[in-house]
């Protein structure tokens, strides 16, 4: 059998029974040199002192013993899906109702009975004493990948370190004073005791403490999981023994009637609780001493007063497989006391933790550490510094993964999901780091190409499939739990749930079946992939939402102080005290203690404290340390402990003798271990006289209640970010019926330790982007990071902060639970999900498909994966009157109603003193209701109206509960692939349209490779001649359109490649641009746009000549950028019969989700302007161009210009122009089944994702230079940029155009002959002498010539340079007028010919008839590929 997150079990060979006859011990053999090679690893043990006076306060509460409940594996009533319960406080107090120390079956004998006299009766005095934890180190609680890989998926198994299984304990009585009065037995300073941790023990074994008293189960057991057990017999499976370390111990002999469970790893419980909370694990990882002895004559004594130390040293019982480990720890002083209760550090706690609430809640652990900070007292503004540096990071554009405006790129508040794989040539990859400077990827060939997109989309198609199938597991799952966990005579036989069990039941039988074939006729062959060019790369990550992060100060921890580093290493023969400066430490010491000197100070501690008695020790030494007068008799017994010396290791005992030395040594307050060349013990080994107190985890309850998403609305946080948010005005108070939206989870959560170092550490990372005086004084001076830093941690430090997620919350608005629970197990074998060598066998049939068939464990089996959560079925209650609990989309407001902080030891404290009072966290900003504006100043808008200035109530903005990724990428469409780029003209053939299965085709949009270039056109501001130049895909000029006087006159056009006046273009997009241009008010709402977001977007050094910016702005991209919002599995369904019964609501395919698209507030983002994409109506052909369809660029929605800057005055604004906001890019959910008949084929799922019902398209203006961000607030922030190198192609293909003169030269231009040709520019030999623009790229003359009968005509000349101030000569001078032409000199210009001498002939007949109204005129062409003179004739308008 298996259970969620348990590891396999094995076998192991026992040793002897407990109950053998004692040998005698052999003659001792000569001390043996401490064998090298062993290491010695330090644990932090912990004390806790249990009587019934320690009940007495109720401002805090001790926990009743909460075991693990492996009944709950069971089937029908008995099934649980956490065998690990809440801890409950509702008997709590007083101590007489709480079963931890009171047996509550005793009921009153009678008349004259005194409460005092039933309350004795009711003491459980066996359950008193001290209860000792060890806190494993590190390195026990690690794990690493495996070489081998599982059967799912290819990923990595984990293999965690094995825990010691055997742990000496030593109890040294310093004082004790007996319960008996008249007993004479004294205490013995030495009992030893041996746990066997890995000991498998059922219910007929448990009879006998080791004193021969009756066994108390809950206080001497640990209930454990193996799988040599069936599921019916694990509720009597227990772990762990304790037994005496003398003579009667059988030592580490093999016993056939003795089963172990190893390796004993954390892992192995299922139960996250084991190794640290005490409860969970005695006589595993702690045990109970209830301070009792025995005499001579067997008769058992207890202590009413002692003062005991204790030293534990752990071990593995075959070291075969194990290096030579101890684990040790010690612990000095506790003082046991039964009439009286000890000094409890949670009750000095408990009045500061209730009235201050050090509790925060964030988004994440730094955004919950931020919101305590502004909580917390102080001289220094700590958030407001690291709000500013991240903001000074986002506008110096240095933050990388820190910037402030893609705070979310951190995937803060996310968690990453496997997103497959994808393929490419290694070649490109090896290129990135020469890409980043500009380099154009070397492209494959048109063969390579389809292979590889083939290949890749296979890629794609198998991933779908994996996903799928895991998905269909999770759902058969699902109902396999939920059959188990029927009632007699619930809601599951209810005729409506049954029909719809019934469904999924043969949908995932089918889908799992069709995936099998599909996965076999889609096979990635070896051969596929032999190319040794290809590569496998990591596609784009799915993301979900984290659960927010608690964070809780000021209440001390669990934990060691330095538990978050590497575990204290040391090896036995550098122990402090066997090197020659310790030896001389235990000499001096040795010196200071005994009364008069003697030869035996300079053999060694052992031999020391052998020889002497406690009489021999200096009386003020004793009255300063009683522990010094039985050192003497805690050595003797040592040397004469049998099983010490014969039944363990050899290396064990010489271990465990070297470091009580050093526990000896310890208990002198005075001796330190001072030499900085070793480690030493812990140095808080003191038991400090007070009951410890330190929280391990939090059991919370929250009153959830979910807003309706007509009340949210995606907005700009002040740092760039986006957050769905409450509308302003919402004024949630003022509804009724909430109760309709209310529902109450519950949930534990581990407190991680040391939150403040690791959110130092993440800090420390911001600070070093920070500048010097960036933000004034506070970061001034060259050592401001250090001096802030060390600051910073010293009062995070301070904070005793904890940190932890709650973990269930979204599982819950998904109806699962979390838990220790059973998967599916081979009843024949006990073997559990992946320990077995089951394989995927669907059923041949899906009417097959029923629970209880024999394929539902073939399709288990396999893999655990999708089994960590439980459904909620019908066993977790669903209040009536409320909706639906399932939740495909989180948005509501919630308060805890419950926060109990309970430490290692099962002590509670709470930050409210009644069940019904407030509890107010801090909260991050994203959490933090907005302000109730109808209410006034201070009042949060929540639910409930709460008093001023604070609220109870924190808020999650939208949040998909699944995985899902946001998929934004520059896209081409097949209407413009002939021109869009020749790296496209293999996709020529892809079919444009999917078919019309909602009325409407569905056009394919297709990612471009990294190989292709995604621009359709660029435009370039030209300053000096208040002009927009518009530039083809391969940087050839179309065309200036130059701003008239007023916004209302007429366009004038500066180009080469024109009809009638008008640009064209073979682009339809940029023909449709060129269109838009010639509108007056558009093209000053453009220009003013453009020349905005010019001087806002911070400009990126590159090849573009600088001083050419002087004359015109940078060139900007027009791109088509898709957005799809996939999720990674079909969509999830209500696992909670309750449901079904109850109305339906809102699916996850009912929400669209916005995407914010560029963000002004940050300087490095690119985006100028984007067009919405024309929707086709139902009369337009499917296969007419979609930029001519109606409504094609409209409107460009852009930040920048227009409406808030005119150019001109205007009487009103454009209607070309709006704000994004105005009309929002939502995005809908979608999810593609692989399995389904309509894209099982790579094909057909690949030109699903590529069209119009799953790719929003538009068309955009952007800054080649900058990324584009994308922010959805509900998956991470996404950015996309242009390669360099298509940048820096485009740029040196460029010939930009500048209107010049009126020029004054000497003589006239050199002419050629009427209607000659014009020679290339790098043929020609004319020149114009000229004053230099400037020295950098190719500068050249194109000067305008007239010939009658024949178009205007461009003659190219060479510059040719002149002095700026030269004088003028006698005449005759020539008034020039032309056109200045540039071109970085890195491009060859016979490669890259203007467009000066091609005809006016196109591929579009219609773009050459667009002629101007009423105009009727030939025209004569020339041109190099025109023999002869050619004649069109436009027709009238």
């Amino acid at each position: 059998m298996s259970t969620a997150s348990q590891g396999q079990s094995h076998p192991a060979a026992a040793a002897e029974p407990v109950g053998v006859a004692a040998q005698a011990a052999p003659a001792p053999a000569a001390q043996a040199e401490p064998e090298p090679g062993v290491t010695c690893v330090q644990a932090k043990l912990q004390a806790f002192v249990l009587n019934q006076h320690i009940f007495e306060n109720e401002r805090y509460r001790i926990a009743p013993l909460s075991l693990p409940d492996h009944s709950a594996f069971l089937d029908g009533p008995f099934s649980n899906p956490d065998a690990v319960p809440h801890i409950d406080l509702h008997a709590a107090y007083p101590w007489q109702q709480n079963t931890r120390i009171s047996d509550i079956t005793v009921a009153p004998s009678g008349s004259g009975e005194t409460p005092q006299e039933l309350d004795e009766k009711r003491l459980r005095k066996d359950r008193l004493g001290v209860y000792l934890h060890w806190c494993l180190p590190q390195c026990f609680r690690q794990g690493k990948a495996r070489d081998n890989k599982d059967n799912d998926g290819g990923n990595a198994a984990v293999e965690y370190a094995a825990a010691p299984d055997r742990w000496i304990v030593f109890r040294f009585i310093t004082t004790a004073s007996p319960v008996d009065a008249t007993s004479e037995s004294p205490a013995p300073a030495l009992t030893a005791f041996i746990i066997e941790s890995n000991r498998i023990r059922q219910l007929g074994d448990l009879d006998k403490d080791i004193w021969g008293r009756p066994l108390d189960m809950e206080t001497e057991t640990a209930p454990f999981i193996d799988s040599r057990f069936s599921v019916e017999e694990q509720a009597n499976v227990f772990l762990g023994i304790k037994l005496r370390f003398d003579d009667t111990w059988h030592g580490e002999d093999p016993d056939p009637n003795i089963h172990y469970h190893t390796p004993l790893t954390l892992l192995g419980s299922a139960n996250p609780l084991f190794a640290d909370f005490q409860h969970h694990n005695a006589n595993v990882f702690s045990i109970h001493d209830d301070l009792s002895w025995a005499d001579k004559d067997g008769k058992i004594t207890t202590a009413a007063t002692a003062k005991v130390s204790y030293a534990v040293f752990g071990y593995f019982s075959h070291p075969d497989h194990h290096e030579k480990i101890v684990c040790h720890g010690s612990l000095l002083d506790v003082v046991w006391n039964k009439d009286q209760a000890p000094k409890i550090e949670a009750l000095d706690r408990v009045g500061e933790f209730r009235k201050n609430q050090p509790i925060a809640l964030g988004r994440d652990s730094l955004d919950a550490v931020e919101a305590y900070l502004r909580s917390q007292p102080g001289n220094f503004d700590w958030p407001g510094l690291l709000s500013g540096m991240k903001y000074v990071i986002g506008q110096t554009g240095r933050g990388g993964t820190l910037d402030a405006h893609v705070a979310q790129e951190l995937r803060a508040g996310f968690k990453p999901i496997d997103g497959g794989k994808r393929w490419r040539f290694q070649d490109a990859n090896k290129q990135q780091a020469s890409q980043d400077k500009g380099s154009k990827p070397q492209r494959p060939t048109d063969a390579d190409l389809e292979m590889l997109s083939n290949l890749d989309r296979l890629q794609a198609f198998q991933d779908a499939l994996d996903r799928q199938e895991r998905y269909l597991r999770h759902v058969l799952f699902c109902e396999w739990w939920k059959n188990r966990a029927q009632r007699p005579g619930g809601i599951s036989s209810d005729p409506r749930c049954q029909e719809e069990r019934a469904n999924r039941l043969s949908t995932a039988f089918r889908g799992l079946q069709r995936i099998s074939e599909l996965r076999k006729a889609h096979e990635i062959k070896a051969t596929d992939t032999r190319d040794p060019r290809l590569q496998a790369t990591a596609r784009a990550q799915f993301f979900s939402h984290i659960n927010p992060t608690v964070v809780v100060g000021g209440t001390g921890s669990a934990w060691p102080s330095d538990f978050d580093k590497p575990s204290k290493v040391r090896n036995l023969e550098k122990l402090p005290l066997q090197t020659s400066c310790g030896k001389t430490w235990v000499k001096d010491w040795l010196e200071k203690i005994v009364k008069e000197q003697n030869k035996f100070t300079d053999q060694g501690m052992d031999v020391f404290f052998r020889n002497t008695t406690a009489s021999d020790i200096k009386d003020d030494m004793l009255t300063k340390n009683p522990s010094l007068g039985q050192l003497p008799v805690f050595f003797k017994e040592l040397q004469n402990m049998h099983p010490l010396r014969w039944k363990v290791p050899g290396w064990v005992q010489d271990t465990v003798e070297a470091l009580c030395q050093e526990w000896a040594f310890s208990m002198d307050s005075d001796n330190k271990f001072s030499c900085s060349d070793h480690s030493p013990q812990y140095v808080d080994i003191a038991w400090g006289d007070s009951q410890p107190w330190g929280p391990l985890f939090v059991e919370w309850e929250i009153e959830y209640y979910h807003v309706p998403r007509r009340f949210w609305s995606l907005q700009r946080a002040p740092d760039g970010t986006a957050v769905y948010r409450l509308i302003p005005g919402a004024n949630l108070s003022s509804y009724d019926n909430w109760e309709r939206h209310r529902r109450v989870v519950r949930g534990r959560t581990l407190l991680r330790p040391n939150a403040g170092s690791s959110i130092v550490t993440l800090l420390g990372q911001i600070f070093d982007k920070v500048e010097p005086g960036k933000l004034g004084k506070l970061t001034e001076g060259e050592d401001w990071r250090d001096s802030r830093k060390n600051a910073l941690r010293e009062a995070l430090n301070g904070m005793d902060l904890l940190a932890g997620s709650l973990g269930t919350l979204s599982d819950h608005f998904l109806t699962l639970n979390q838990g220790t629970h059973i998967m599916p197990y081979d009843k024949d074998t006990n073997a559990g999900p992946g320990e077995g060598n089951k394989r995927v066998a669907s059923p041949s049939r899906a009417e097959e498909a029923s629970i209880t068939s024999s394929g539902v464990l073939d399709l288990l089996l396999p893999s655990a994966e999708g089994f960590d959560v439980t459904p909620y079925g019908e066993s977790t209650y669903s209040d009536p009157q409320a909706g639906r609990d399932f939740k495909p989309v989180t948005h509501g407001q919630g308060r805890f109603t419950k926060f109990q902080l309970v430490d290692r030891f099962g002590q509670v404290i709470s930050p409210t003193a009644t069940e019904g009072e407030g509890l107010y966290p801090c909260l991050g900003p994203t959490l933090a209701c907005g302000q109730n504006v109808a209410e006034g100043d201070g009042f949060a808008d929540s639910v409930d109206l709460d008093r001023k200035d604070s609220s109870q109530y924190f808020q999650l903005g939208h949040r998909i509960n699944q995985d899902a990724r946001l998929n934004t990428s520059f896209v081409v469409n097949p209407d413009d692939v002939k021109t869009n780029s020749v790296s496209t003209r293999w996709f020529k053939d892809s079919p444009q349209t999917l078919g019309e299965d909602d009325g409407g085709p569905k056009r394919i949009w297709r990612a471009v490779t990294e190989y292709e270039n995604p621009v359709w056109g660029w435009l370039v501001v030209d300053y000096r001649d208040r002009g927009i130049q518009v530039y083809d895909p391969n940087g050839e000029l179309r065309g200036e359109a130059l701003l008239p006087g007023t916004v209302n006159g007429k366009v004038y056009w500066q180009v080469y490649y024109f009809v009638e006046n008008k640009p064209v273009a073979q682009n339809s997009q940029l023909h449709r641009l060129l269109d838009k241009l010639s509108d007056s008010k558009f093209l000053f709402g453009l220009w003013s746009s453009l020349s905005e977001a010019s001087q806002h977007i911070v400009h990126t050094p590159s090849a573009y000549d600088s001083q050419l910016l002087n004359l015109v702005g940078r060139p900007m991209a027009l791109v088509n950028i898709g957005i799809s919002l996939e999720l990674a599995t079909a969509p999830m369904q209500t696992q909670s019969y309750h449901d079904l019964l109850k109305p339906e609501e809102s699916q996850l395919g009912d929400y669209s989700f916005e995407v914010l698209i560029g963000d002004k507030s940050n300087l490095h983002d690119g985006l100028v302007g984007y067009f919405h994409l024309p929707s086709r109506s139902a009369e337009e052909s499917a296969t007419t161009p979609l930029w001519e369809l109606k409504g094609a660029m409209d409107c460009l929605y852009t930040e920048f210009g227009y409406p808030e800057r005119r150019p001109v005055d205007a009487e009103a604004k454009h209607n070309a122009f709006a704000k994004p906001s105005t009309r929002p890019i939502f995005v809908k959910p979608c999810f593609i089944d692989p399995s389904d008949e309509r894209f099982d084929d790579p094909v057909k799922y690949f030109e699903a994702w590529a069209s119009e019902a799953a790719t929003t398209v538009v068309g955009a203006i952007i800054d080649p230079f900058q990324p584009v961000h994308f922010a959805s607030g509900i998956l991470p922030l996404s950015t996309l940029t242009l390669p360099p190198w298509i940048v820096d192609d485009a740029l040196k293909k460029m010939r930009m155009l500048f209107r010049g003169g009126p020029l004054m030269l000497q003589g006239d231009l050199p002419r050629g002959a009427a209607g000659e040709e014009f020679k290339p520019l790098s043929e020609t030999t004319l020149e114009v002498g000229i004053p230099p623009v400037t020295d950098d790229g190719n500068w050249s003359w194109l000067q305008p010539v007239a010939e009658p009968s024949y178009q205007t005509r461009f003659a190219p000349y060479n510059l040719k340079s002149v002095a700026a101030d030269y004088p003028l000569m006698d005449g005759p001078h020539t008034c020039l007028e032309g056109f200045y032409k540039f071109g970085l000199r890195l491009t060859e210009e016979a490669a890259a010919n203007l467009l000066t001498d091609r005809p006016v002939e196109d591929e579009h007949p219609s773009m050459l008839e667009a002629a101007g109204p009423g105009r009727q005129k030939l025209v004569k062409l020339r041109g190099p590929g025109i023999t002869e003179p050619k004649t069109l004739k436009f027709p009238e308008g």
